[in-house]
């Protein structure tokens, strides 16, 4: 089970001498009493809600397996992602809609709905 600890800004959480540990801000964790737990299978992350397995990661909520991701959603086995949302396999994607083995790709908006 990974550590996830407070820390008074992202600057700070940067600053950790142990990467592994997970960091939230004081607002995130009374907004999510239950971040320490929402975060067990994370290492090194920031203010995730309901993701799992993901690794540096930062401002996701409910993705798994993903690496290098922000500000996410539902996204899952994604590497280096931007803003994007229920994705698959992906690989740099920024603003990003439901998309799938996609790499390299940005402002993919055509399966958003209007």
């Amino acid at each position: 089970m990974s550590k996830t600890e407070i820390f008074n800004s992202y600057e700070e959480f940067l600053n950790r001498p142990d990467k592994s540990i997970n960091g939230v801000t004081a607002s995130f964790a009374l907004a999510y009493p239950d971040f320490s737990n929402q975060n067990s299978t994370n290492k090194g992350c920031f203010n995730l809600t309901n993701c799992t397995n993901c690794v540096d990661c930062k401002y996701c909520c409910g993705c798994h397996n993903c690496h290098y991701c922000r500000y996410c959603i539902n996204c899952n086995d994604c590497n280096d992602c931007r803003q994007s949302d229920d994705c698959n396999d992906c690989i740099k994607c920024s603003f990003c809609y439901n998309c799938n083995n996609c790499i390299n790709h940005d402002n993919y908006y055509l399966s958003r709905p209007l």
